[in-house]
């Protein structure tokens, strides 16, 4: 309501005298216009096929939603069409499409705990290593014809997938270089004073006029005879004394020669960053240099064009060179043909005379993304050194553009907004690789091999053997997927307290909470929701798995001892005396196992042994390539899934003496994908559910602003869904304060998209919350979100909903959502709790409401003298917040009187500790409770006329 308030004011002044004129002047003033705090904004928490991981999203429109976290997925799919899908983008989608108009989105997977990797050793964190670490997995990508380089190894540089997931298995990329000439004096090219004339750190030249070469561009100077120089620009002066032009300061570099292919056929090892061992091979030239590829070597024939491996000749001087991959050799024998390159920090000859400069080029790249539907994103003009304002490595993580830069290995000083804000929209698929999960190689300069050509053919990600549900995080399902571990188990009272310390430790440990529990921080969410803690779960198991093959009895040939890396016990043993025991036997597959996530290996104990060691290889001859997969004193180890093939496993021991021989080999043959189905949804009470109800409970409590809107397990009837409500009130006895924070609705909905969509049935939290949302922005938290129809919901799953069902459900305190006339909905507003005070949905929704209104007019009195006067303006900053509330029909009754009662006074100071307050406020208010009934009679008078009269009860 608008008004204009006319009061006395002070008369004009006179320009030039500095005095007001005699008399009573009266001016308008129009007011502010009354807002409230907004208790509209949702948070919702689940499972997603993309996005970032326990970081808060905004979403505001369909768009952003798809855009971040994608379409719509399934985790497990069962024979008889039954599914288990993830519910992050459904309920969003939902609540949008009800009237809510601003959430949050968290996506979450399972995580890491402390320091442990996969395997149970150490992960490579670093000293700032977070508590909690996602386990899914980021794919990477080549960047082929790119290399980093330093003093240990040459590696082909790589790009990485913007999220965790097996969402990005569809996508293909390619970089391109792109060459702009720039004008250098011949003579120009010059070291550094006083540095090594074999491997200087610094090297000049000069421009012959100005251009754009600036500091952080990769610089390109052809030396002749197939040879350039590749340094970054550091810095740009004008030139001294006679000479003319600019002169560039460069570093790193780095020097690049084309070698010619060889006269005769010559044995190599080659190695591409998808190989952990090298590969035995033949060279040959034929124009181009042609490697012929053995047995084994499958991995080195799929090699996209623009890959690059690294060949050692095995004669000679043994030297390293580089094939820059062209294509499949055209030869009887299947092999790749290429460049042959040398690369080197150390310049060919020396620098007694200036090289000769035959030109010189800027070189900045380009990256393209086809996307399944074949949609194409492109970025270009971005840069090769790190303090290019485009650095490629740049590129951020989801979880760098929408979160904390620190929760992912730190912010840069040189990253730039604009190119964040040209990946944010459209979301650019892929990320840089300087610590995009904090196991990084830092910030590296990015070499071109080749030359600037043709784009070369898009690449896929590199193969990743782990199943899909694996590298989502998502292999079991618990509550520990939803919840802070550190949290979940706090008491109401002490929540917020961790939380903040949490988050306030020494900046070099501190974590936040993660989960539900980082909506903790979000002051302005009101509605919190937990989609995907609804499901009976999923169990993966490889199906008709057939006998693995007879074990193959192999042991070292030398009886040498191998164990894990950097373990120095493993080659020399102590002079102390001690016992090496002997190998373990009967290393076995556990046929008990069942359909469990993956294969158990189970061995005897060795005697005197103290631990074990288990590997696996693919080479029961040579175990060459060989990886750890077990170290610790038990007998038996539980895999990961593995990809069909045949796997090879050898165990040890050791003792106080040392490590003992191998046992012998042991084949394990794996037929067939993994199968992952839904179970069943259950008709009782699922543990996960209860313990995530109970945490948001228990957050939604400690904050005192938050409602947890509460779905059911699908499958639960009405006398299941009343014993599940028992049971989470049954978590706080004596307590009905922290169940009235909570409503929770049953049945599902089905929904339908609309323009011929599917009919997908969804948790009924998404749309109700949406309904929330709309009463509060258009008439306030007082008005019950019952009795409006759900939009897009054309029915409800299961069917089963009669008045004997419903009203089960409603003396269990479960809001009902029922098929009427005009559609589905909920005729039901209660919550939790068994008091009658806090019964009603809306009395929970306004006392939160007070809560957040008294926060904003208290907040301005804060450091004001303590007195009458302090009490009389807060009685008036009350009155004021509460009459507003009163004329928009919050309260149950027509006057301040029979409305609310308000209370200032002083406490005792003789009670006073150092962190209370010297003013207390207490408000007492009536709150309006919905109409659930209106009783209609129908009355026939004399004159034989009928009327109907209503009366609410």
């Amino acid at each position: 309501m608008s008004r204009a308030t006319v009061r006395a004011v002070a008369s004009p002044v006179l320009v030039g005298t500095g005095r007001p004129l005699p008399g009573v002047w009266f001016g308008s003033e129009t007011p502010v216009p009354d807002a409230l705090p907004r208790t509209d904004v949702a948070a919702f928490v689940g499972f997603a096929s993309a996005g970032p991981v326990d970081v808060p999203v905004v979403i505001e429109d369909l768009a952003k939603l798809t855009e971040v976290f994608g379409e719509e997925t399934v985790i497990a799919g069962g024979p008889e069409g039954d599914e288990v899908r993830a519910q992050l983008v459904p309920a969003v989608r939902a609540f949008l499409r009800n009237g809510g108009k601003r959430c949050w989105a968290v996506r979450v997977t399972g995580r890491f705990t402390g320091s442990e990797g996969t395997s149970g050793t150490p992960a490579r964190f670093g000293a700032a290593a977070p508590w909690f670490r996602s386990s899914a997995v980021r794919a990477r990508f080549p960047a082929q014809g790119l290399v980093t380089l330093d003093q240990a190894t040459t590696e082909q540089a790589e790009l990485r997938a913007r999220a965790v997931g097996s969402w990005s298995d569809g996508l293909t990329a390619t970089v391109t270089v792109s060459a702009t000439s720039v004008p250098l004096v011949a003579d120009s090219l010059r070291k550094g004073p006083g540095q090594d004339t074999s491997r200087p750190e610094t090297v000049y030249c000069r421009l012959t006029e100005p251009s754009s070469v600036s500091p952080g561009d990769l610089l390109r100077v052809h030396v002749g005879r197939g040879t350039v120089l590749l340094f970054a620009v550091a810095g740009t002066t004008a030139a001294s004394g006679a000479a003319d032009g600019i002169e560039v300061t460069g570093t790193h570099p780095v020097w690049v020669s084309e070698v010619p292919p060889p006269d005769d056929e010559m044995e190599a090892d080659a190695l591409h960053p998808e190989q952990s061992e090298a590969t035995p091979v033949r060279v040959r030239g034929n124009g181009l240099v042609t490697i012929l590829c053995g047995d084994g070597a499958d991995s080195l024939r799929s090699l996209a064009t623009g890959s690059v491996v690294r060949v050692q000749l095995r004669t000679g001087e043994r030297k390293t060179r580089f094939l820059i991959v062209a294509g499949e050799a055209e030869t009887a024998s299947a092999g790749l043909a290429g460049t042959w390159v040398e690369v080197s920090d150390r310049r060919p000859g020396d620098w007694s005379e200036a090289p000769p400069v035959e030109g010189g080029e800027v070189l900045t790249a380009g990256c393209s993304v086809r996307e399944p539907g074949g949609r194409i994103r492109t970025l270009d003009g971005l840069g090769l050194v790190p303090g290019h304002p485009r650095y490629l490595g740049d590129l951020p993580t989801d979880e760098q553009l929408f979160g904390r830069p620190e929760a992912e290995g730190g912010d840069h000083p040189g990253t730039p907004s604009d190119l964040w804000e040209a990946a944010r929209h459209p979301r650019f698929p892929l990320a840089g690789a300087a610590d995009a999960d904090g196991d990084g190689d830092g910030r590296p300069v990015l070499y071109p091999l080749g030359g600037a050509s043709a784009t070369p053919p898009m690449a896929g990600p590199r193969a990743d053997s782990r199943p899909a549900l694996e590298r989502d995080g998502l292999t079991r399902y618990r509550e520990d997927l939803f919840l802070d571990p550190r949290l979940s188990g706090v008491a109401t009272g002490f929540l917020l307290e961790s939380a903040d310390f949490l988050c306030r430790q020494d900046p070099a440990t501190a974590r936040p909470p993660v989960g539900a529990h980082a909506l903790l921080a979000l002051e302005e969410v009101a509605l919190v929701a937990v989609p995907d803690a609804v499901h009976g779960g999923w169990e993966t198991y490889l199906p008709g798995e057939p006998p693995p093959p007879p074990p193959y009895e192999h042991a070292d040939d030398t009886g040498a001892t191998r164990g894990l890396e950097g373990s120095a016990g493993d080659v020399f043993s102590d002079c102390v005396r001690g016992t090496v025991p002997p190998p373990p036997g009967n290393l076995r597959l556990d046929d008990s196992s069942g359909t469990t996530v993956g294969p158990i290996i189970r061995w005897d104990a060795s005697k005197d042994a103290l631990s074990y060691v288990l590997e696996e290889g693919s080479d029961p001859q040579s175990w060459q390539g060989t990886r750890t997969v077990f170290t610790g004193s038990g007998t038996s180890v539980g895999l990961p899934l593995r990809r069909p093939g045949t796997y090879f496993y050898r165990v040890r021991a050791r003792g106080s003496g040392g490590s003992g021989d191998w046992s012998g080999g042991f084949a394990l043959r794996i037929c067939a994908e993994p199968v992952t189905v839904p179970v069943p949804s259950p008709a009782r009470p699922h543990p996960v559910s209860l313990a995530v109800h109970r945490a948001l409970l228990s957050m939604c409590a400690a904050r005192g602003d938050m409602l947890a809107v509460l779905s059911l397990p699908k499958g639960l009837g009405p006398d299941a869904a009343a014993l599940h409500v028992a049971q989470l009130r049954g978590s706080f006895p004596g307590d009905e304060r922290t169940p009235s924070f909570a409503g929770v609705f049953h049945p599902w909905p089905l929904v339908g998209g609309g323009d011929g969509a599917a009919v997908t049935v969804v948790p009924p939290d998404g749309p109700m919350a949406g309904l929330l949302a709309a009463r509060s922005l258009q008439r306030g938290d007082w008005v019950a979100p019952c009795n409006q129809r759900l939009v897009d919901v054309v029915g409800l799953a299961p069917a089963w909903l009669d008045d004997h069902s419903a009203l089960v459900l409603q003396n269990a305190h479960v809001n009902a959502l029922r098929s009427t006339a005009r559609g589905v909905v909920c005729l039901g507003a209660d919550t939790l709790s068994a008091d009658t005070d806090l019964g009603e949905l809306t009395v929970r929704r306004l006392l939160s409401l007070l809560r957040r209104v008294m926060l904003q007019t208290g907040q301005r009195y804060v450091m004001e003298p303590a007195g009458p006067q302090l009490r009389r303006t807060l009685r008036r900053g009350c009155e004021a917040a509460l009459t507003l509330l009163l004329r928009r029909g919050a309260f149950a009754g027509t006057s301040p009187r029979d409305c609310y009662r308000i209370s200032v006074r002083d406490r005792d100071a003789r009670t006073l500790s150092g962190d209370e307050a010297s003013v207390v406020v207490e408000i007492a208010v009536a709150p309006t409770v919905p109409l659930r009934f209106l009783t209609v009679r129908l009355v026939q008078f004399p004159d034989r006329s009928l009327t109907l009269e209503g009366v609410a009860t």
